[in-house]
This record gives C-alpha cells, sequence and structure tokens, in this order.
C-alpha cells in the first residue's frame, strides 16, 4: 500500500509539473514566440528567399577584341546561357573592370584580337574568364556558362574541318565528342541551393528553438523563484525525475506537433524532398526531439537570468551547422573535429533526415545515426537528472524544505 502512495503521489507530482510547465510556455509571449513563432518565420524568410533555388541571368561584361563574325557568334552563343546575361561589351578591359568594381557585372569574358585568326588557321586560342570567386553560387554559374560555350565551339570547330575532309556529319561529330558525357543529378536535379540547405537548416532552427525557448523558462524559474511551486500539500520538494520527466514531457509534446506541422505540411509547401517513408521519419524525429530537449533542460539550470539565454545559445548555431557537415563537407574538415560534433543532437540529426527525406534512404540505412540520437537522449537525461538535482537543492536550500 505504501509503495501504491509513493507511485501515486509521484505521478500526481509528474502531472502537475507538466501542468505547470504548458501553463509558463502558453503565458510566455516570448517563449512562444521562440517555440512557435521562430521556426515559421525563419522556414518562411529563407524559403522565400532561395525560392529560385539557383542563380540565373548573372550581369556579365563580354570584351570583343577580335570583332569578327567568329566571335560575334561565340558572344551568341554564350548569351543563350541561362546562368548568364550580356550586359554590357566594352571596348576594353580597363572599362570593363570599372563596370566590375562598381557591380554591374560578375564577371568578364575576354576575346583575344587574334582569335578568328587563330581558330580559322588552325591554331590555339586563349579566352579568358575573370570569375569573381567572393561569391562561390556566382563564380559557378559565370565559369558553368563559359566553359559549357567554349567546348560547344571546340565541338563545332572540330567537325567542321573534318566535314572539309570529306567526311561524313556522322563520322565527324564522332571524332570530335569520342566519348559522350550523361549527367545524372541525384537527389537535387534542379541543383537548387534551398534544396541542398533549407532540410539542414530546418532541422537546426528546430533544435535552437527548443535550446533558447527552455533557457527562457529556466532563468525564468531562477529570477522569480519558481522553482519553490515545486512542492505538494505536505511541504515536500517534488523528485528530481518528477520534475525532470515532466518538463520534459511537455517540451516534447509541445515541439513534437510544432515539427509535425512544419514537416508534414510546411516542408511540403515550398516543394522540398520528401522521398522518407512518412513513419520513419517520424519515428527518427522522436529521439531527435528527446535529446534536445533533455539537453535543453540540463543547460537551462544555469541561467540565473532569461535574456542570458539568448546570448548565450544564439550564437552557436553556425558553430552547429557547421559541425554536421552541411556548411563545409565532412571530407574536408579534420577527423576529430566532425567527430567531436556528433555530441550535438543536430549533427546526427541533419545527416539523418537529408538521407530519410532527400535521398529516400530507410531508418535501417541510418540506423548509426538513430541510435546515436537515442545514446544523446540517454545521456542527457542523466544530465539533465544531476543538473536538475543541484538545481533543486540550492534552490529550496534558503526554505529548508525536504524532499
Amino acid at each position: 500500500m505504501n509503495n501504491n502512495n509513493k507511485i501515486y503521489k509521484a505521478f500526481n507530482h509528474y502531472a502537475f509539473v507538466i501542468k505547470d510547465e504548458f501553463y509558463f510556455m502558453l503565458h510566455d509571449s516570448g517563449v512562444m514566440l521562440l517555440m512557435l513563432g521562430a521556426i515559421f518565420i525563419y522556414s518562411t524568410l529563407y524559403s522565400l528567399a532561395y525560392r529560385n533555388q539557383v542563380v540565373r541571368n548573372l550581369p556579365v561584361a563580354v570584351v570583343d577584341l577580335n570583332n569578327t563574325p567568329t566571335s560575334r557568334q561565340f558572344i551568341r552563343n554564350f548569351d543563350k546561357s541561362p546562368n548568364v546575361t550580356v550586359e554590357y561589351t566594352p571596348t576594353n578591359l580597363e572599362e570593363a573592370k570599372k563596370l566590375f568594381y562598381d557591380r554591374k557585372v560578375y564577371g568578364i569574358l575576354l576575346i583575344p584580337v587574334h582569335f578568328e585568326k587563330e581558330i580559322l588557321g588552325g591554331e590555339q586560342t586563349v579566352v579568358s574568364i575573370y570569375a569573381d570567386a567572393s561569391y562561390f553560387l556566382m563564380y559557378k554559374q559565370m565559369f558553368a556558362a563559359a566553359t559549357s560555350t567554349i567546348g560547344y565551339e571546340n565541338i563545332v570547330l572540330e567537325t567542321g574541318r573534318f566535314m572539309a575532309n570529306n567526311m561524313s556529319e556522322k563520322d565527324a561529330k564522332a571524332l570530335s565528342e569520342p566519348v559522350l558525357t550523361e549527367t545524372v543529378k541525384l537527389y537535387n536535379r534542379t541543383e537548387g541551393y534551398a534544396t541542398f540547405v533549407m532540410p539542414a537548416i530546418m532541422i537546426l532552427i528546430l533544435q535552437q528553438t527548443i535550446l533558447i525557448g527552455v533557457g527562457l523558462i529556466g532563468g525564468t524559474f531562477r529570477e522569480k523563484r519558481l522553482y519553490e511551486r515545486l512542492v505538494d500539500k505536505d511541504g515536500n520538494r517534488f523528485s528530481t525525475s518528477s520534475v525532470v520527466l515532466g518538463k520534459t514531457t511537455a517540451y516534447f509534446s509541445f515541439i513534437a506537433i510544432v515539427a509535425f506541422v512544419v514537416f508534414g505540411a510546411f516542408y511540403k509547401l515550398f516543394g522540398y524532398p520528401t522521398r522518407g517513408k512518412e513513419i520513419e521519419v517520424f519515428m527518427f524525429f522522436i529521439p531527435y526531439i528527446l535529446s534536445s530537449s533533455f539537453l535543453a533542460l540540463a543547460i537551462s539550470t544555469l541561467f540565473k537570468y532569461r535574456e542570458t539565454a539568448i546570448l548565450v545559445l544564439v550564437v552557436w548555431s553556425i558553430p552547429f551547422l557547421l559541425f554536421s557537415g552541411v556548411s563545409f563537407p565532412q571530407q574536408g574538415m579534420p577527423e576529430w573535429f566532425f567527430d567531436f560534433g556528433k555530441i550535438i543532437p543536430s549533427s546526427s540529426a541533419i545527416n539523418g533526415f537529408i538521407r530519410l527525406q532527400v535521398m529516400g534512404a530507410s531508418l535501417k540505412d541510418i540506423s548509426s545515426l538513430y541510435l546515436t540520437l537515442w545514446g544523446l537522449s540517454g545521456i542527457y537525461c542523466i544530465l539533465a537528472m544531476v543538473a536538475m538535482h543541484f538545481r533543486l537543492k540550492k534552490e529550496f536550500k534558503r526554505s529548508k524544505i525536504t524532499e
């Protein structure tokens, strides 16, 4: 009977903490803005900014020092590329440089003086490409348009030479381009920036809203001494496990609903890849939200003021994205650096989610990442228990309330 009373008492404490935590979440405008509004606001802003997926019609300048029918045809072919638009044709390189420094163009194509003469004479000519490498996406588009045009012109010229020697057009084309290249774009067929970065960004935003939102609640509890509410009618404080599990249940339930809406509807609204099975994606989110919630709860016990949570945690958004290997490839990082990043739930979650939803992998295929998230859930649960135990002990020391 005594054991039954203890279980009943613990359950009542657990239920009270859940109800209490929901009350503070729903009545704190700052917390609601972060845990509910932030993910929708940031996801919308980023999605709208990247809605075109790729950079098109990049303004460039072409300096044609040759000014012959051959060079003009080369410019027309270059201008046909959807990536660039020939906005200016200055007479010399100095004029083109001025346009570049004034940010009117983001690339320069220089056709040499003896362009036609060298081509018709069977000599090698050099077309110079000046691409703005300070913007990698612009650099890529400019360079790709120029090299594809040069490659096409080479094939046309070679084909013409072979046909001039009484060779059939079919044989001439085969000799001009003996190896055909077939490019198959997997997972991101448009090579769009939004499809590349947004799945990772949205996963990270979800974690950050949990960390900062729970951090605000933790700071508020210390500022207003709300931990002293966690006592029963007999004056005994709640057990650490009741507090930790109750708070985590509230956070998990709230964020799970938000994640369901965001990744179930909002994510699809902007046309991001959804190749994974919904039930497997749902199962993958369980340990991710759990581990993030336990981590957030452990960290929240450190904040004396609510504003401290924002100041401390916002700055970690970029490092967390770097740890995941999305903003910079894992292969280019020191191995220890990437492995260290696995202590953050978003690192495994981002890689796992991309493989599930973007690549269409199964949960079995990413079992190591899935188990890592469950492992982090266990570790951060213990950490939250320890941190909360010391926080409760310290907060109730003055009032001498016994457990």
